[in-house]
């Protein structure tokens, strides 16, 4: 296994060294054992996993983020880029052996012809302290944040001010929860839409951390409105056991 992660690495850096700007961005996610970890990318624009670390909520802050990244982008550099003159890369890192004596490269500048470096993120308090400290070091030439994330925080807030769209989602969450809620009921609902239109469709459930599930939740639900609709007559003529009391 290790050895076909490196064969992997070795190809994403192999890609990587031919960009001339490159975008860091950092992605949350859990663990199979459940901790939070951060995963680390490198964007031009198709994105490159580098490495992952693992993450305390409550004590990440911008500092420690910033630290962790300007080491990860200076090992990336490392392993991708030449010395300047007068220079040498870190011990252990790159693909050549630098044998003669120079100052270890501990900053962009120290590369020959390094790639415009930026930094992207979401809009999170500490993402957006943590994209100021990057400019302020002078480590990367732009830091920006996601467009997509935004256009989503826009999307949750029609959601709070529009109360017609409110309720249509409401409803449709607890039409999803109730159907999973039940193997039951979730094999009449596959029966009927195999009988209605010989296919069968998963049920999205809305989450707000899963940008565009507004669309996809409402788009499905929308797709199986006829057999939902079939559904309660479907329970009341079934010799199952079911009860419909809760729903």
């Amino acid at each position: 296994m290790r050895a076909e992660y490196k064969t992997v690495m070795d190809e994403v850096l192999g890609v990587i060294r031919q960009q001339r700007l490159i975008c860091f961005t950092l992605d949350g996610a859990t663990d199979v054992q459940g901790k939070q970890v951060i995963n680390m990318m490198a964007c031009g624009p198709i994105a490159f996993f580098l490495e992952h670390f693992t993450m305390e909520l409550r004590r990440e802050s911008a500092s420690n983020l910033l630290e962790k990244l300007l080491s990860a982008k200076l090992r990336l550099l490392n392993c991708i880029q030449d010395p300047a003159p007068g220079f040498i890369l870190a011990s252990g890192e790159g693909n050549v052996e630098i044998v003669e004596e120079g100052q270890v490269c501990s900053r962009t500048e120290h590369f020959l012809s390094p790639p415009m470096l930026c930094f992207c993120s979401d809009s999170s308090r500490v993402m957006v302290k943590l994209r100021k400290d990057y400019l302020l070091n002078n480590e990367f030439t732009f830091a920006y944040g996601c467009a997509p994330h935004s256009i989503h925080n826009f999307c949750m807030d029609l959601l709070k001010n529009f109360s017609g769209i409110k309720t249509v989602l409401k409803q449709i969450i607890y039409m999803v929860q109730t159907l999973k809620s039940s193997h039951l009921l979730i094999q009449l609902f596959d029966k009927l839409y195999i009988e209605k239109y010989q296919n069968t469709y998963v049920l999205i459930l809305f989450t707000k951390t899963r940008w565009g599930t507004v669309f996809y939740t409402a788009q499905r639900a929308n797709k199986v409105k006829a057999a939902i609709t079939a559904l309660p007559s479907e329970i009341l003529y079934s010799e199952l056991d079911i009860d419909c009391r809760k729903s």
